[in-house]
């Protein structure tokens, strides 16, 4: 499956280390890290109520990893 995003407007993901000379640092190479993305799509499935066994499956525990490739 592919799908493509669109930004209505800028955006900005961290790299979540700095950088010489400044607190916050962006990777450049990955504008929207697969991370985030995933974080972000979890959290509105939590909100959406779906049932927390099939979050897990989807985007993995702490303590097995997710099925799905991201």
């Amino acid at each position: 499956m592919k799908f493509e995003i669109e930004f209505h407007g800028p955006f900005r993901v961290a790299a979540g280390h700095a950088a010489p000379g400044v607190d916050v640092s962006v990777d450049l190479t990955s504008l929207l890290p697969e991370s985030s993305l995933k974080g972000v799509m979890r959290s509105a499935a939590n909100q959406l109520g779906v049932a927390a066994s099939l979050v897990a499956e989807v985007f993995g525990t702490a303590a097995a990893g997710s099925a799905w490739a991201w």
